[in-house]
């Protein structure tokens, strides 16, 4: 098979572990004619997916291998195989009773049928009837049979399952290849047998390919040329292919690969999705009127002490940006465009030839410790809130360069910059060459003028921090330029262009709220949690600096008027201590434990030692603070959240505060007054609770906390009106 595609040959070495179980570099050298180097590169690609496992001279079968060949034919043409779906699914009305193979095309025709009412869907695909039984109208068969993992199919002899059932009307069948001769054929005896037992129960049969299956070979004939009642595939199918069919009475119905009933030009894009614990590379499509996304990529992210700093691995992100890159080029014809968003207010320096300076680090590394009380005793709380709009937290920009500014090699960096650009900037930059910044991400940098859309030059020249490095600002929507071949070289992404979205990832979040309701609110979880409204012009008065609700911008213009809050975080630093332990435990698992019983440790999880010594716990262990509100010192390990024991289970002297004292109760007069304290303090000192506070009790503080927030509500409404 000398000449095929790279995706082409990956998928027929899947092919080959799936009968063989084993490939060697030597053979694949001569079925496809290439070099020893192209073969391991190959193979190694393969494995980075888990798709298989190298050892010596080749590859064996991975255990999850099944379930990857599964996925690779999913995305394989994907275009084609929505629009043969579409086009067959025209064929089933309300109240039919069809049957479904376990093919990738006909999983895509599944997702069209979930609208049908009164269906009855016999189907030996896993995958098509998960799909469908989400739906209350449609209901399910399951024929029985043996699972097949890589096709996630039931296969083997059904029996009498289906026979003396009556009728099905209609039966929709993948194909591994056809001919006049031979019919719908396929390559496994097990599958052919599944699909001969389906064939028998329908009137009408349908097949259904792309135009590569056309003339592969296959072994094992399901259902003979004359039985079949129609064909639908892509319009790259030959007019020989069609006339050879006709001539026996088979209509072929060619289906341009982007079909439909369109709004606007289909589209096709890549979106990378940044955030501290991990990232994502997607494909999105747009087919004219229904918009569409899977996955490509998926990998952990993390920051790491490299010397005294806490700074982010820009170099592992962007291969695994690169890697995502490659195979979402690989699951569409053409790639249009691609968008970059990420967590926001970490940047990095670029010297006068582009370079970047150094790996940018993290906001939770120790250099904003006390810098919100350095800049209040410099410029005053008032001028820091009212230039910007933002409240005050200390892992913002302003305060990341103010912590430079404490340090002789942090001002010599600083002088020597040439351009400072946040972490989807710099991505930006690494994708088209681009050299901005977009409004959403510089908005979150507490050095931005949210009234006068423009940099807080004024404030950071007060507070001594440069401004030469400053980038412009442009809009979500900007196009910054095609794509460098060094980001991704594939014929799809020839035409490609690097498109600005809202760069900040709660924006593009938001941008995706369907506000109905003017008066309708978010929450946005991840690391942080962002709770707020969408308003058309900042909201700048003394209620929202009491409040200390930020003014992040929004995608088209909007404001997102939000308070940022601790989110995930202290979960993610459980798991990633647990995995550091050998238990690898999911987040439903962690939230079970979690929840089980009322954790002895009351505390908020933002006071300083929270917020500024924020190490990650794989890079030191770290103690928390012993004068925080609740008790302290070293965390042992010994909670309910920890040891996956009820609380009943532990030692008596271990089932409350470690220091032995007793939990406070929601009816404590002094935990009471404690609580009414707390909420006039400023949340960037914020206090919160341990997850151990009951749900009443918890009712009773966002009341006291959000006091004032309320009446900065009345302020947001009459601010918009004005």
């Amino acid at each position: 098979m000398p000449g095929i595609a790279e995706h082409e040959r990956q998928q027929e070495v899947l092919r080959l572990l799936e009968t063989d179980g084993r490939v060697s570099v030597s053979d694949l050298t001569d079925r496809f004619g290439i070099s020893a180097v192209t073969a391991r590169k190959d193979l190694e690609s393969l494995e980075r997916r888990h798709l298989l496992r190298r050892v010596r001279g080749g590859a064996v079968r991975s255990h999850g291998a099944d379930e990857g060949a599964f996925e690779m034919r999913l995305r394989h043409r994907a275009d084609a195989k929505r629009s043969i779906a579409r086009a067959a699914a025209a064929l089933v009305q309300d109240g039919d009773a069809i049957a479904l193979d376990g093919s990738t095309t006909c999983y895509y025709m599944a997702l069209e049928l979930r609208e049908r009412r009164s269906l009855i869907v016999v189907t030996n695909g896993l995958r098509a009837a998960d799909v469908l039984s989400e739906s209350d109208s449609i209901t399910v068969v399951l024929p029985g049979g043996t699972v097949r993992r890589s096709s996630w199919s039931l296969v083997g002899d059904f029996g009498d399952a289906l026979t003396s059932r009556g009728q099905l009307q209609h039966g929709f069948f993948g194909l591994r290849s056809l001919s006049v001769q031979g019919g719908l054929m396929e390559l496994s005896a097990e599958e052919t047998t599944a699909k001969v037992r389906m064939v028998a129960a329908c009137t009408y049969v349908h097949g259904l390919f792309d135009s590569s299956k056309i003339g592969r070979f296959s072994l094992h004939s399901f259902v003979r040329a004359s039985r079949v009642s129609s064909l639908f595939t892509d319009d790259s199918a030959s007019d020989q292919l069609v006339a050879d069919w006709k001539e026996i009475g088979v209509p072929i119905s060619r289906v341009p690969s982007r079909g439909g009933r369109r709004l606007m030009a289909s589209r096709n894009v890549i979106a990378v999705d940044l955030g501290a614990e991990s990232g994502r590379v997607m494909v999105a499509r747009f087919d004219g009127s229904r918009l569409t996304f899977e996955v490509a990529h998926r990998f952990p992210n993390g920051a790491r002490t490299v010397g005294a700093a806490l700074r982010w691995d820009l170099a592992l992100l962007w291969e695994n940006i690169r890697d995502g890159i490659a195979r979402a080029a690989t699951m569409v014809d053409s790639v249009d465009g691609i968008g970059v968003d990420s967590w926001g207010v970490d940047y990095g320096y670029l010297d006068a030839a582009g370079r970047l300076l150094e790996d940018p680090v993290s906001h939770r590394d120790d250099r904003t410790r006390g810098m919100i009380d350095t800049a209040i005793g410099m410029v005053g709380r008032e001028r820091l809130y009212d230039s910007t709009g933002i409240q005050l937290n200390d892992i913002n920009t302003i305060y990341q360069l103010l912590g430079e500014r404490q340090t002789a090699a942090g001002r010599r960096r600083q002088d020597e910059a040439a351009l400072l650009l946040l972490v989807p900037d710099i991505l930006n930059n690494l994708l088209c060459g681009a050299t901005v910044t977009e409004f959403t991400i510089a908005s979150t940098t507490g050095a931005y003028d949210m009234a006068n859309r423009k940099w807080a030059t004024g404030l950071l020249d007060d507070l001594g921090i440069p401004t030469h490095f400053l980038p412009e600002v442009v809009d979500a929507g900007t196009d910054l330029g095609p794509l460098l071949p060094s980001a991704g070289d594939f014929p799809s992404l020839a035409g490609a262009r690097v498109i600005a979205p809202g760069c900040h990832d709660t924006a593009s979040a938001v941008a995706g709220v369907p506000f109905a309701d003017p008066a309708a609110a978010y929450i946005s979880s991840g690391t942080w949690s962002l709770v707020g409204v969408e308003t058309q012009r900042p909201v700048i008065t003394p209620a929202t600096r009491a409040a200390n609700l930020a003014n992040e911008g929004g995608v088209a213009g909007t404001i997102r008027l939000l308070s940022n809050c601790t989110g995930l975080w202290l979960l993610q630093e459980c798991r990633r201590e647990w995995r550091a332990a050998g238990h690898d435990l999911g987040y439903f698992g962690a939230g079970y434990f979690g929840a089980a019983e009322p954790i002895g440790q009351r505390g908020e999880p933002r006071p300083p030692g929270f917020s500024a010594a924020r190490r990650h716990a794989g890079a030191d262990r770290r103690v928390l603070p012993a004068d925080r509100a609740g008790g302290a010192g070293r965390h042992r390990g010994d909670c309910p959240m920890c040891t996956g024991k009820p609380r009943a289970q532990l030692p008596a002297d271990r089932r409350g505060h470690r220091d032995g004292r007793r939990p406070a109760s929601a009816a404590d007069p002094h935990r009471r007054r404690r609580v009414v304290e707390r909420a006039a303090e400023p949340p960037h000192r914020g206090r919160g609770r341990h997850p151990g506070v009951r749900r009443a009790d918890r009712g009773d503080r966002v009341r006291e906390r959000f006091g004032a927030a309320g009446r900065a509500g009345g302020a947001v409404r009459a601010g918009a009106d004005a």
